[in-house]
């Protein structure tokens, strides 16, 4: 019904892997969406509470053999893999096609995560001598939501757009294990047997309701799910084959990093030099921008294609801005998309000696680009009005690599405590807030602290009031995106070409 009901409006549904998508296209898709979380990452970027080369070196070292049992079990399941971003990992089910079949997808994404913990505790004990230990979360939701794909080479993004993704990574957020189900979830989930109720799964409350998969729920799951699938025995005699055979870009002995600190500015980092050999390292100052609103609009819009169209070429227009303002109005670097949100860097210094408080206030005026840039996307797309931007940044010294295979499903990673705190500082913010973290504000001059309140946030800070209340050392200050009266994509090959 929903393919019959898409095709009249104009629209398809779409199975092809998400890499093979053009820019220019956006399709619908009904699938469950899987995110796994990493709850301990954190502790192993840290050596007795301070980040360190050595440090950063074992947590990458730790993201390196994550990443690669996460491709085995995914692929293994049948689903797709969309993204990683640090400790976290976005998959989509979408097979067997059907609405019928939609309790065998949400099967199909709880044995996922079941062989995920299995893979990686066994691929820890066999290849690290278990100097690692992973503890996961998973969140789980299925619908229909709208698949994209923006970029080129080795900065290819992938994203969904919709709640069911949305609302899989909020699941997925919290420190306590388990495998998390929305209701909608769970309520497929009964289409397997008519024995299966809701008294076999425990309701877990946090600050939101959902259902916490019961073991005794597992054999039933794991039947229906699992007929044309390996075992783990299997996955991890086929990663060791892969090993003895040489083949590229498999995670076994301890990848050796070695971290230099790169000539500024970091616009010019090239990822595809990006390596464990060959990797950044240096104090900088991590930013998050967050369109806030979005997951309601693109919902609103999946009625017809015009919507869609509009909605989709709106955040890619909205993300090339913000990209542009990081790497070209202020010379920093992005690192990805995260859905609809950006995720950059910045640094400001000398050759690779970083200024930490010109780079401070080199943030606070991006800051304020970012939003002056979004106001006059606000004002000439269509119904862009709706949307807010959250912003949050924070300092500290980052490492940047490449972990995985290289080429096109290689990861881009800008990895520490001040890219979790940068994300967490966006999250507390509304669509008109900017906030910054603890470190960056302790730097900061008095002037720039001046324009945030006593938690931290400022309300309404652009371009023009961040350079009026924190001004450049320098005399030629970035153009005031409020006196030009024009929109600008800023690419000369247009949004649809964003590297």
């Amino acid at each position: 019904m929903l393919a019959e009901s898409a095709r009249s409006k104009g629209l398809h549904f779409d199975s092809k892997p998400l890499f093979s998508l053009q820019n220019s296209e956006a399709v619908i898709v009904d699938g469950v969406h899987v995110y796994a979380k990493l709850v301990n990452y954190d502790d192993y970027r840290l050596s007795e509470g301070t980040e360190t080369e050595k440090s950063h070196a074992r947590a990458l070292n730790f993201l390196h053999i994550h990443y690669s049992a996460c491709d085995r079990v995914v692929e293994n399941c049948g689903a797709q893999r969309v993204d990683f971003h640090d400790g976290r990992m976005h998959a989509v089910v979408i097979e067997p096609l059907g609405a019928n079949n939609e309790g065998i997808r949400v099967a199909k994404a709880i044995l996922l995560a079941e062989q995920l913990k299995s893979l990686s505790a066994s691929a820890v004990q066999r290849f690290r001598d278990n100097d690692f230990g992973s503890d996961y979360r998973f969140g789980i939701d299925t619908g229909v939501c709208v698949a994209t794909n923006n970029g080129i080479r080795a900065e290819q993004e992938p994203l969904f757009l919709g709640s069911a993704a949305n609302h899989a990574a909020k699941l997925a957020e919290g420190n306590q294990t388990g495998i998390y189900l929305s209701d909608r979830a769970e309520a497929a989930l009964k289409q397997i047997s008519i024995s299966s109720t809701r008294n076999q799964f425990e309701k877990f409350v946090d600050e939101r309701p959902t259902y916490r998969l019961d073991e005794n729920a597992l054999p039933e799951v794991m039947r229906a799910a699992s007929s044309s699938t390996f075992g783990v025995d299997d996955l991890l005699e086929n990663w060791q084959s892969d090993i003895r055979s040489g083949v590229s870009g498999v995670a076994s002995s301890p990848a050796e990093f070695v971290f230099h600190a790169h000539s500024l500015p970091l616009r010019n980092i090239d990822y595809q030099d990006l390596m464990p050999s060959n990797s950044i390292r240096m104090g900088m100052i991590s930013i998050f921008g967050d369109l806030d609103g979005y997951t309601k609009y693109i919902d609103g819009a999946m009625t017809n294609r015009q919507k869609i169209s509009n909605a989709v070429r709106n955040l890619h227009v909205i993300r090339g801005e913000w990209a542009n303002v990081i790497q070209k109005d202020f010379a920093g670097r992005k690192v990805r998309f995260i859905g609809d949100c950006i995720h950059g860097v910045l640094a400001d210094g000398e050759g690779t000696t970083t200024d930490k408080a010109e780079t401070i206030r080199q943030a606070v005026h991006c800051a304020g680009g970012l939003r002056s840039s979004f106001g006059i996307c606000q004002g000439l797309l269509p119904d862009a009005h709706q949307l807010g931007l959250a912003i949050g940044f924070e300092f500290g010294p980052t490492p940047i690599t490449r972990l995985g295979i290289r080429g096109e499903r290689s990861v881009r990673v800008a990895s520490s405590i001040a890219r979790t705190i940068s994300e967490a500082e966006q999250q507390r913010c509304n669509g008109v807030e900017t906030a910054i973290g603890p470190v960056a504000f302790e730097a900061a001059s008095q002037a720039a602290r001046a324009l945030f309140s006593v938690d931290k946030k400022s309300a309404n800070l652009d371009y023009d009031s961040a350079y009026l209340g924190a001004p450049a050392a320098v005399s030629a200050p970035a153009i005031s995106t409020k006196s030009d009266s024009s929109f600008r994509a800023h690419s000369e090959d247009g949004p649809w070409s964003r590297q």
